[in-house]
C-alpha cells in the first residue's frame, strides 16, 4: 500500500467496552426483538476516507517515492557485500562477450567461411544477446550505485 494512503484508510481496532451501541437484546431470547433506534458504527464511504484526494500528480510523485524506497530496501537484503572489484570483473566480462560478438559476426565475411547459415546466425545472435544482456546489467548497476540503492564495500557516498 502507497504510503500517502496508508494513514486513515483502515479502522482501528477498538477498546473491548468502547464498542458503539448496538440494539438491545431482550432479557429473554424468545421474547420481541428490540425495535428502537439501534446505533452502528459509521462505516466510511471511499469519497469519505480521503476527505481531500491528491491529484494524479501527486499520486505518481508518492508512488515514485515509494517504489524507490521499495527498490532500496530490496536491494539492500539481496545484494550483501558489493566491492568495486567485482563491479569491475563485471565491465570486463561485458567487454569481452562484446569483443566475442564482433568477432564472430566479422568471422562470416571471412573467404573460407563460405555461405552464411542459419546457424551462423543464431550463432551471432546468441552472442549479442549475452553481450547486451550483461551491458544491461551493468548499466543499471551503475545507475543503482549513483542514485544510492546500492552501496559499494570500501567506498564513502559523495556529498549530493
Amino acid at each position: 500500500m502507497l504510503s500517502m494512503f496508508g494513514r486513515g484508510e483502515e479502522p482501528k481496532p477498538m477498546k473491548p467496552g468502547t464498542a458503539p451501541i448496538a440494539a438491545a437484546r431482550p432479557a429473554n431470547a424468545n421474547g420481541p426483538a428490540n425495535t428502537g433506534p439501534t446505533l452502528r458504527a459509521a462505516v466510511p464511504s471511499a469519497k469519505a476516507r480521503l476527505e481531500n484526494p491528491p491529484t494524479v500528480g501527486q499520486y505518481l510523485v508518492h508512488l515514485a517515492s515509494d517504489i524507490r524506497s521499495f527498490t532500496r530496501a530490496e536491494i539492500s537484503g539481496t545484494v550483501v557485500g558489493a566491492t568495486p572489484a567485482e563491479v569491475q570483473r563485471l565491465a570486463r566480462l561485458a567487454a569481452k562477450l562484446k569483443g566475442r560478438y564482433f568477432a564472430q559476426a566479422l568471422d562470416l565475411t571471412s573467404a573460407e567461411h563460405g555461405p552464411i547459415s542459419e546457424s551462423d546466425v543464431r550463432y551471432l545472435e546468441r552472442a549479442r544477446f549475452m553481450y547486451e544482456e550483461v551491458e544491461r546489467a551493468l548499466e543499471n548497476l551503475r545507475h543503482a550505485i549513483q542514485t544510492g540503492d546500492l552501496a559499494l564495500e570500501g567506498l564513502k557516498r559523495d556529498r549530493d
